[in-house]
């Protein structure tokens, strides 16, 4: 069987305990920035673990396509791009997705400025004749673009989509302002939860 793979092993764990806690249970998570689905795995069999049997869908968004990538705000003021995310792990990602059965992984070959343009008022589905839309989230995984403009960005849409006892869980927070991100959650309402060595999570209060 096709396995994910994470490019970052480290603070995985933190996706169970922030699942284990959810407040608020709607069934959707996201991750921006997908890779190669070791951490959308993660999530999705925490949320297996823990809610057996409850109905539950995680939406991947990454354009892959050797998209212009930053890795920090130094890269983004510099106009330095990282074109390895190509269509060979968008590849390895679609393949890992149908031999590992995950038939509510939906996977969005799009930009996280796109999806938030097309699915502001939610992800439209079909669930046995009858139409949803995924339109609040319980945990959201934010590994994309780490320049602190997109970084708020992406924040100030899942803010406004997210409840108490909602988790947010930044990745390669070696790369990212921290501190100016950590002042910005304060300012939300939303506290630190726990950090690792790559990861941290906050919960909204």
């Amino acid at each position: 069987m096709n396995q994910y793979r994470c490019s970052h092993q480290e603070d995985l764990n933190i996706f169970d305990e922030c699942i284990k806690n959810l407040g608020n249970k709607y069934g959707v998570t996201l991750e921006i920035g997908v890779h190669e689905g070791g951490a959308s795995k993660r999530i999705i069999d925490a949320y297996r673990t823990h809610y057996m049997g409850a109905l539950h869908y995680h939406i991947g968004v990454d354009p892959f396509g050797s998209a212009p990538y930053t890795h920090t705000d130094r890269d983004f003021s510099e106009n330095k791009v990282d074109y390895r995310y190509g269509d060979e792990k968008r590849w390895y990602l679609q393949k890992a997705i149908v031999d590992n059965e995950d038939k509510n992984f939906i996977f969005l070959q799009l930009e996280s400025s796109e999806y938030f343009k097309r699915f502001h008022d939610g992800y439209p589905l079909f669930v046995k004749g009858k139409k949803y839309k995924l339109a609040k989230y319980d945990l959201v995984h934010l590994d994309g673009l780490h320049a602190i403009k997109w970084v708020f960005e992406e924040i100030a849409f899942f803010d406004d989509r997210m409840d108490k006892g909602s988790f947010i869980v930044f990745d390669d927070i070696d790369k990212i302002d921290m501190k100016t991100v950590h002042a910005y959650m304060n300012h939300l309402k939303w506290k630190l939860y726990r950090s690792g060595t790559k990861k941290s999570a906050y919960v909204k209060c």
